[in-house]
């Protein structure tokens, strides 16, 4: 009886074994590249193998499934149809099949047509026939070819003197960077002379040889770009091929001392910019570049094809492996960013300045191009935590006026404030501020803080209180100034404008012995010391006037000289201004062909030219497209001079008879009106917690998170199908739609195909 059950239990464990499936299981995501890091897995609980295969049979996925819910005619062509939406290429399939470890990806069960060459190495069968058994040092996954690029497909070149080569090869789209990209690798044969080189034709979808973009790869370690034409004959009888070399570089790669394969990548961005570059180097550092910026080369280019000249021999593959293409934090969606807690996908720090990025190199040294492959920066009002890539928020809430903030979010639960500049705050170089047409609150009698602003009354807009900051200027002459505030940008009329307060307080009292100068510079967008305007308000003469501040050069020397182009005496004016606090709005307005004109007027009168008490036109080639600061400093180190700024504007039109009245202004502005405080760097948003009373001036709104000021209110030849194996991939896990049992799977293909055109 013991004896029956041993066997019983042998035959139970014999039939389960049997029951058992046994494939590979691999997605192309993560770094992973299928087939070869494939692992094994069993399971009684599914009865098939499935592979995912592009239209040259390269692996993206293996697993075990259901053959009754995942082996259907109609889910595999829905599947097959994703595949090649998703990748842009076409010939994508699904496969089903039901012996062990069937789904290997290897030749045997692939679609493609494979090109047996000596430098290939042979991969294992898919498993033992009976009798035999496994190498002893055979993995459960497929051999990796690690020599020669891994390609699909190799093939020799002898003087093949072709103008067009007769194998083209799809460049691939490259989600990541948007732009088409294609790899080969290659050796050149015995030398013939320093001449040898090999050729990569770029040409357009329907193959014309009338105008291509070629790259020449020279023995000598040199490599070219040319537009290849064929130019009609004056006297007719045929064309002549034309080889005009636009750019080269020397010295860049080695065919002298290297041994065997080369690898190499193409990128073609905007159908314009022709890159080429070293496999290992990321597409953000080519080894030679060109933009054909007067559009000689072949409209939107489709394919790439490899050859050499007479006289030279060469090695090719294509459809190859190509590691390094992208950073490890290369992004597509934010989706692709989850890895990295509180994180967005852009191509630039949300949080300017605050943070330096993921790689290798500070956001701060990376160079102009290195943008094109999107990164996964910190999100608004968060900065990255100590020892981690992710990112948290060091403030998450403000409790008094002017206290430090890099975000909107951070003052709502102070009422009517929005983050904005402010220099004295270290670090982050903002803070919580009342926006303009309120002032704070009195301090809490039991805490001291100041826990946010009121709406002003009609008196308090005409005086001091109507300026967001009020500050002091003592012990100080500057050339650009370290207190600086935004102008505001007029779209509408083309203008910027700005407000500010100013006493110089009593004559007996003054530390300079009367002889005090408040001065106002407006810089640029890049606050450049180069070339800047400045008003300057003068308690000794009475002057109003304005300055054309410039750094001048002799042979040795470099001097800061402040040039009077315009002044204006009001002794009443200066009264007004020893006794309390004055307001000025300044304009200053650039048209093409004419230059910038720079007016100045007293806060009440219209915001127009011919209400100004002085202006200036500046209409020399260096004049300010745009004056986008306010920066505010002294004359002398000993003056003490108080300033208001970010103030009302009380007037900004009063006259009915100019065609951009009041009216007009009002309606350009409608939009802002309800995007109380301002939420990013470059578009406005509304913000709920924020209470706005009354009706809003257009001229009260601004935030210096957008320091622009802006109210800114795409013989036979072969032809390959495409693969970049190892291309940059979002992360498949994340991004399989549903398939639906309904009647809905059609629509799901039209969003996919849709999503897909949106990054073209």
């Amino acid at each position: 009886m013991k004896a029956m059950l041993t066997v019983g239990g042998f035959l139970l464990a014999v039939i389960s074994v049997v029951d058992a499936l046994m494939c590979y299981q691999c997605a192309n995501t993560d770094g992973k590249l299928c087939p070869y890091d494939a692992s094994t897995y069993t399971s009684t609980a599914h009865d098939a193998c499935i592979t995912w295969k592009l239209g040259n049979g390269s692996v993206i996925l293996q697993n075990l499934v259901s053959a009754k819910e995942e082996c259907t005619e109609e889910k595999i062509k829905f599947w097959s149809r994703f595949i090649d939406l998703y990748y842009n290429a076409y010939g994508g399939s699904v496969s089903c099949c039901y012996s062990d470890r069937c789904n290997d990806g290897s030749s045997l069960h692939s679609n493609f047509v494979d090109v047996s060459n000596k430098n290939k190495v042979p991969t294992l069968p898919a498993y033992p026939s009976i009798g035999e058994s496994w190498p002893s040092n055979a993995g459960l996954a497929p051999v990796r070819k690690a020599e020669n690029g891994n390609c699909e497909k190799y093939y020799d070149k002898f003087s093949a003197d072709e103008w067009m080569p007769d194998i083209l090869i799809p460049l691939a789209y490259d989600r990541a960077s948007q732009t088409k990209v294609g790899v080969f690798y290659t050796k050149l044969g015995e030398r013939n002379n320093n001449n040898d080189h090999v050729i990569v034709r770029i040409v357009n979808r329907a193959k014309q040889n009338l105008t291509m973009y070629s790259i020449k790869l020279f023995r000598v370690g040199s490599v070219s770009i040319h537009l290849s034409k064929l130019e009609p004959q004056r006297n007719g009888g045929g064309f002549i091929q034309q080889e005009g070399k636009k750019t080269s570089v020397n010295k860049v790669v080695d065919f002298e001392n290297e041994d065997g394969y080369q690898g190499f990548w193409i990128s073609i961005k905007d159908d314009i910019t022709v890159s080429l570059g070293r496999i290992g180097e990321k597409l953000i550092n080519p080894l030679v570049q060109f933009s054909d910026v007067l559009r000689e080369g072949p409209d939107e280019p489709y394919y790439f094809g490899l050859t050499t000249p007479d006289g030279t021999s060469a090695s090719f593959g294509v459809n190859c492996d190509m590691p390094g293409l992208h950073f490890p934090d290369t992004c597509v969606t934010d989706g692709d960013c989850e890895d990295y807690p509180e994180t967005v996908c852009a191509p630039k720090p949300v949080n300017p300045g605050l943070d330096p990025g993921i790689r290798n190199l500070p956001f701060k040294e990376w160079a102009e191009g290195d943008t094109l492959l999107k990164s996964c920066w910190c999100k608004e009002g968060t900065v990255r935590i100590p020892m981690s890539k992710g990112c948290y928020d060091p403030i998450r809430k403000v409790v008094t006026l002017r206290d430090a903030c890099f975000a909107d979010y951070h003052c709502s639960h102070l009422p009517n404030t929005v983050c904005t500049l402010d220099l004295s705050v270290p670090k982050y170089n903002m803070s919580c501020q009342c926006i303009p047409g309120h002032k704070p609150f009195e301090a809490d009698p039991r805490t001291g803080l100041v826990e946010g602003c009121a709406p002003l009354t009609a008196a308090d807009k005409g005086t001091i209180e109507g300026c967001a900051r009020r500050f002091t200027i003592q012990d100080k002459v500057e050339w650009v100034p370290d207190t600086i505030t935004p102008m505001m940008r007029d779209e509408v009329r083309n203008m910027d404008v700005g407000v500010f307060f100013v006493t110089l307080g009593r004559s007996s009292e003054s530390l300079n012995k009367g002889d005090d100068t408040a001065v106002i510079r407006l810089l640029n967008e890049g606050k450049e010391r180069k070339k800047m305007l400045t008003i300057k308000i003068d308690r000794k003469s009475s002057k109003i006037g304005i300055y054309e501040s410039k750094i001048t050069r002799n042979f040795f020397f470099s001097n800061e000289n402040d040039r009077l182009v315009s002044d204006f005496k009001d002794f009443d004016t200066k009264i007004r201004m020893e006794n309390g606090y004055v307001g000025f709005w300044v304009q200053y307005k650039y048209q093409d062909g004419y230059g910038g004109k720079l007016s100045v007027g007293l806060n009440g009168s219209p915001l127009r030219e011919e209400f100004a008490i002085v202006s200036w036109t500046d209409s020399s080639t260096t004049a300010l497209p745009s004056v986008k600061f306010m920066g505010f400093t002294a004359g002398n180190a000993k003056s003490r001079i108080m300033f208001g700024a970010n103030c009302v504007l009380l007037n900004p039109n009063l006259l009915q008879n100019y065609d951009d009245s009041a009216l007009v202004l009002e309606k350009s502005f409608e939009s802002v009106k309800q995007t109380l405080p301002l939420q990013s760097l470059s578009t406005l948003k509304t913000s709920p917690e924020v209470s706005v009373q009354g009706n809003v001036n257009p001229w009260t709104t601004y935030s210096s998170l957008n320091p622009s000021g802006g109210y800114a209110s795409a013989d036979k030849q072969i032809v390959l199908e495409p693969v970049i194996k190892g291309q940059y991939l979002t992360k498949l896990k994340r991004l399989l739609p549903t398939y639906f049992n309904e009647e809905d799977n059609d629509k799901v293909l039209l969003a996919l195909d849709k999503a897909y055109r949106s990054y073209r």
